[in-house]
């Protein structure tokens, strides 16, 4: 991600997927790098700011909170985001 934002020009980084058919937890790591390795603006900017600039409507309608999971719901998602991490590591030990 860093590298993709000093090569591309502010505000035409967009989130996205070209791996739709990955299983939840992969996404969920991937998702994750921009989570903890862009500050709070960019991350902004990626996730919404930048698709609201090239589709207007979008910014005239407030982003939905996503509905609050139950604590067994939110305990499994995070012992598969912990095993995904886990599998991927081990499969790339270069990416630390």
């Amino acid at each position: 991600l860093p590298t993709l934002l000093a090569f591309a020009r502010p505000g035409h980084v967009l989130f996205g997927s070209d791996w739709p058919f990955a299983p939840t937890p992969a996404g969920q790591y991937f998702a994750s790098g921009l989570d903890t390795n862009a500050d709070p603006d960019t991350r902004k900017a990626v996730n919404r700011t930048n698709a609201e600039a090239l589709f207007p409507r979008l910014a005239a309608t407030p982003p939905t909170p996503p509905p609050a999971l139950p604590a067994p719901v939110r305990l499994r998602h995070a012992a598969q985001r912990s095993a995904a991490r886990l599998v991927f590591k081990l499969l790339q030990p270069s990416t630390d």
